[in-house]
């Protein structure tokens, strides 16, 4: 493992660290054998730690304006934390290059995990990808799993969204986007729906002192329960203190 960086910060008004000014890391992994490092993972309370990951990162900038790009292969994972059962992944890759520096600059990003197996849920796959531009892109996620026990029953949680960065001046101001599926069913019984929400608007909105993260109102189906959130407003200010606002009605 190697790695460079600068990463400046200073304390906040609430005595705790707080990274300011502009980050410049690069991160290179080449670990075949995760095994060796039982010795060191041990003293964090994993018992035990199996298989290869190999990764290579980049990030210039602070967040939210920056840039990066990199690339992850792990490959047979196993681990288990003390008073676990044992948590395994046969395959996970994910590639990115993305950056708000440049609105108009292509944004890349492809995940996929496969056989990842945790002490109560199971995710057979996953995949998540972005394209586009910061100031027009498209995501779109699928996940096929189930909870960790005999004979139950396999789940898709899908969701595709449209958004645009928003800025003011050269300053990232939030973002704003609609999403137009999103829904979590049952593979073997495909009108037994979880939920199910029409599409909605969500807006994330931040300075320097907050950020807030707002929804539009929403027709929802939760379990074939009709529902409607008429709002949710949530904001989080430099102090620490958090704010949630919301309203569901049932139909």
């Amino acid at each position: 493992v190697k790695g460079q960086g600068l990463l400046p910060w200073r304390l906040g008004s609430d005595g705790m660290p707080r990274v300011k000014g502009q980050q410049n890391w690069q991160l290179d992994i080449n670990a075949p054998a995760l095994r060796s490092l039982q010795t060191l993972v041990s003293g964090v309370g994993i018992r035990s730690l199996n298989g290869r990951v190999d990764a290579k990162a980049q990030f210039q900038g602070q967040w939210p304006l920056f840039s990066s790009q990199g690339d992850l292969q792990a490959d047979q994972l196993q681990w288990q934390g003390e008073g676990e059962s044992l948590s395994k992944l046969v395959s996970g890759q994910a590639h990115w290059a993305m950056q708000t520096t440049d609105w108009d600059a292509p944004v890349q990003l492809q995940a996929k995990l496969s056989g990842l197996h945790l002490p109560h849920v199971q995710l057979d796959q996953a995949q998540w990808s972005v394209t586009g531009t910061a100031r027009d892109h498209r995501s779109s996620l699928s996940v096929q799993g189930r909870p960790a026990k005999a004979n139950a029953t396999p789940m898709t949680v899908s969701a595709s969204v449209k958004g645009s960065l928003q800025s003011k001046g050269r300053q990232v101001a939030g973002w704003q986007g609609r999403i137009q599926d999103l829904s979590w069913r049952t593979d073997s019984q495909p009108q037994h729906v979880w939920l199910k929400a029409n599409p909605f608007d969500l807006v994330w909105r931040h300075d320097e002192a907050r950020d807030q993260v707002g929804v539009s109102p929403v027709g929802l189906n939760v379990a074939g329960v009709p529902m409607t959130l008429q709002e949710f407003d949530w904001q989080a200010g430099e102090q620490g203190l958090v704010q949630l606002k919301t309203w569901l009605k049932v139909d």
